[in-house]
């Protein structure tokens, strides 16, 4: 005896929702992760941005074998909450400030040009820098550095970000 058996028309529909459910939620598990994966990276790199050019700030551009960062002045006001002046043990006053573009400049009248560009920021993102003298600390020898980049991927935010206090070197006492 044989008995042939087929399939319903709604065996078949039933099966047929349950791979697709299965499907979009593998596909749709795909996407949520490569879009963390992708603000994770890009986060990553803009904290490495963060940590790159506040080392240049703190520390300075090297000038002739020599570096004149906020580290090495002997002084420093601060004019603009995005701007401070300093002045090197050479006597003369440079600066670190940011445009209203984001971009970050330094500025030395001992070179030529004497305009340098520390940082342009990727498209899209948006830079925040900030310098303060710190409160219990108004000893003019301390200043506060606040440095944050920002960028939207996939929806996301991704960031990188770093306060510092800095103590001058060359403060005459």
């Amino acid at each position: 005896m044989l008995t042939k058996r087929a399939h319903t028309l709604v065996e078949v529909l039933v099966v047929s929702v349950i791979t697709v459910i299965l499907f979009a939620s593998a596909v749709g598990v795909f996407v949520v992760s490569r879009t963390m994966y992708l603000t994770g990276l890009t986060a990553q790199g803009l904290q490495r941005d963060v940590d790159w050019m506040m080392n240049r700030i703190i520390k300075g551009l090297e000038e002739s074998g020599t570096r004149y960062g906020l580290r090495s002045a002997s002084s420093f006001t601060i004019p603009d909450i995005t701007e401070v002046d300093f002045t090197g043990m050479d006597g003369y006053t440079r600066k670190y400030y940011m445009a209203s573009s984001g971009t970050i400049y330094y500025e030395d009248p001992t070179q030529t040009p004497n305009t340098s560009t520390v940082y342009s920021p990727q498209s899209g993102a948006t830079v925040v820098l900030r310098f303060w003298e710190p409160s219990g600390y108004l000893d003019n020898e301390t200043v506060a550095i606040y440095l944050a980049v920002t960028k939207t991927v996939s929806g996301r935010t991704a960031s990188g970000s770093l306060t510092t206090y800095v103590n001058l070197r060359n403060v005459s006492k």
